[in-house]
């Protein structure tokens, strides 16, 4: 599977030379420091911050699209569809990378204007074709903003009121941590798992609470799981719940928490417990502060199944991607490929994935109704 995150990691290691000397390609636009100024936030069907952002092309046409804010990518990405107006094609090159997987691809690089709130910079943007992460969202992205943006910024994340504030006068009440940053640029701090140290990812693009390698997998075991991964391909791992996570430095923990064990080797922090509550971002100073302090709130992982969109020829409609032995999709008679026409009172209009899900939170048995995929 591809690793679009690593890909974004490599390619800004190739576009440093190209881009400028600083080890970070980016260039804040704008006469003297950046005021306070709000934009609106949504959680996507993963409980990841989605925030509303504005190009310009060199033609001076201005368009609004939806990006993922993703401190746990190093680079921007942007839709192949849009990077055609979007992307200055005087400043673009093409790089031939191998993937996490081993796999060489071509990747196309370039510089775009953007705007988000009050902030606006010229940044490098990998091209790529993200329809494998759009089919899981209701509203597709269009993007992912990442940390040769973001590590420019201080925004206050607040989901309760859907608002991301960037530059804000007063900081964010609650626990203070210190970050320091990886050779890949990505915000890092320090977490205890019972009396082990770990260091950790800032990673608001995953759907994990916590993540860590499997080498921290408790004696009892836990539970094998498959998720929706960050860019739409399939993750596999082991779901546990660990006592007590702490945050390095502090008496701030979370207790019970429910925790994912992948074979990766970092461990990580995810909106999950990121966002339970409002969060500040500030990557200027080296710091987050959550909101709250002693025992944190988390929210639990959204139930998952593998149904996602299939848009095509002016129409939509959720589509049965995969159905595990002895899973609930099997036991409703789905086949891979099915249209997903009715579940319980969902039908039309009202059957989305974020409806899906919270329907399966209450009912984890409702009633299927599918048009089943024509024999070729």
């Amino acid at each position: 599977m591809l690793s679009i995150k690593a890909v974004a990691i490599a390619i800004l290691a190739i576009v440093m030379p190209f881009a400028c000397a600083a080890p970070v390609c980016a260039q804040v636009l704008g006469a003297g420091p950046v005021q306070p100024s709000t934009s609106p936030m949504t959680l996507d069907t993963q409980g990841r911050p989605i925030l509303l952002v504005h190009l310009r092309a060199k033609s001076g046409v201005e368009k609004t699209f939806h990006f993922l804010l993703d401190t746990g990518c190093a680079g921007t990405l942007i839709h192949s569809d849009i990077a055609k107006e979007f992307v200055d094609q005087d400043r673009t090159r093409q790089c031939h990378i191998t993937d996490a997987a081993g796999k060489d691809i071509t990747a196309k690089v370039g510089e775009i204007d953007i705007q988000v709130g009050g902030f606006r910079a010229l940044i490098f943007a990998t091209r790529l074709d993200l329809d494998q992460t759009r089919k899981y969202e209701d509203e597709p992205i269009d993007g992912v903003l990442g940390m040769n943006f973001l590590v420019h910024t201080k925004v206050v994340l607040d989901p309760a009121h859907g608002t991301a504030t960037w530059n804000p006068r007063n900081d964010l009440s609650g626990t203070m941590v210190p970050l320091a940053f990886s050779p890949e640029k990505l915000p890092t701090l320090v977490i205890q798992v019972g009396s082990q140290p770990c260091l950790a990812i800032l990673d608001s693009g995953s759907s994990s609470a916590v993540s860590l390698p499997k080498g921290f997998i408790p004696s009892w075991g836990g539970t094998e799981i498959e998720t929706v991964g960050g860019f739409g391909g399939i993750d596999r791992g082991i779901s546990a719940v660990v006592s007590q996570v702490t945050l390095s430095g502090s008496s701030s923990h979370w207790n019970n928490v429910e925790t994912t064990f992948w074979s990766k080797p970092t461990a990580s922090i995810g909106s999950p417990a990121l966002l339970a509550g409002a969060v500040e971002l500030d990557f200027t100073g080296g710091r987050v502060i959550l909101s709250g302090s002693g025992q944190l709130a988390y929210t639990r992982r959204p139930i998952e199944i593998p149904v996602c969109w299939h848009r095509g020829n002016g129409k939509a409609f959720l589509q049965v991607t995969s159905v595990g032995r002895g899973s609930l999709l099997e036991r409703s008679g789905a086949v891979v490929g099915d249209r997903v026409v009715k579940v319980g009172g969902l039908e039309g209009s009202s059957l989305t994935r974020k409806a899906l899900l919270d329907l399966l939170e209450s009912n984890p048995e409702p009633k299927f109704a599918f048009a089943h995929r024509a024999k070729s």
